[in-house]
Parts: C-alpha cells; structure tokens; sequence
C-alpha cells in the first residue's frame, strides 16, 4: 500500500487510504509512523502537509530500515 505512493501525494491522501497514523514524531519536520503487524513500522518525513518525503519501513525482524519511496 506505502510503494503506491509518490512525493506529490499529501499526508491526507495517505491517510485516506492508510488510516491515520499511529505516532507523530519529529521536531521541525513532520514524521508521522504506523505500526505494522510484529514490531515493524512504516514512517513518512515530511516538512509540509502537501507532499511526503521519504517513505521507510522498518522491519522489526532483521533490526534494518529500508527507503520505499525517496523524497525528490
């Protein structure tokens, strides 16, 4: 569902179609995280609510992050 999305899509479209975001972190950049099934996550930086920047996927498994989508 998170490969879908591109930097122009807003943090509202995602959460049209993700929910809404299980955390909001970050000072100065928006970092909004949802929790996945076993300890991972997905979390999405971005510093304006008009597009997203990059998209990471931590897998709570191997202990490693990985970009899905990079910010342009």
């Amino acid at each position: 569902m998170f490969l879908a999305f591109t930097p122009t899509t807003s943090v509202d479209q995602v959460v049209n179609k993700c929910g809404r975001p299980d955390a909001e972190i970050g000072s100065g950049v928006y970092i909004f995280v949802w929790k996945m099934p076993r300890g991972s996550s997905v979390s999405i930086g971005t510093p304006t609510l008009d597009g997203i920047g990059d998209v990471r996927f931590y897998d709570a498994a191997s202990g490693k992050t990985s970009v899905l989508v990079k910010e342009k």
